[in-house]
């Protein structure tokens, strides 16, 4: 089940470019908060497209292992997916793999606080070039 999602930006290099693509910050249902617009793709992607019901059939077929990867800001919308999978035990955590390549940051610190808690057992893998900024 491929999450797709684009993000146009004038500039992505600049600060001012970044704070309006990632602020306002939104309460995270599992701890925490993360981007808004983060926040809006999972809802849109997730929830309102039904990637999540397809999900639960998936697992209810008998497939027992998740492996959920993203590049970027399909990263950071897997990181979210992860979380919800194992949050509302949709799998156990460890079943599910998280694997993200250069993933723009999530959320705060009490995000990444419940996102360790809830997911940190699960096989997650998260890999950066150099100048990937985190």
């Amino acid at each position: 089940m491929p999450l797709k999602s684009r993000a146009d930006l004038k500039d992505p290099h600049t600060d001012d470019s970044w704070d309006k693509f990632y602020f306002p910050l939104k309460m995270w249902l599992y701890g925490g908060n993360v981007s808004s617009f983060l926040a809006n793709g999972f809802k849109e992607l997730w929830e309102n497209k039904r990637m999540r019901d397809e999900f639960q059939k998936t697992i209810a077929s008998g497939i027992d292992k998740v492996l959920i990867t993203g590049h970027y800001v399909g990263g950071a919308l897997a990181t979210l997916v992860a979380h919800d999978i194992v949050a509302d035990n949709r799998a156990e955590n460890k079943d599910v793999t998280v694997i993200t390549l250069g993933q723009m940051m999530v959320g705060d610190e009490e995000f990444a606080k419940a996102y360790e808690e809830q997911v940190q057992l699960s096989a997650g893998t998260r890999v950066d070039a150099i100048f990937t900024p985190i």
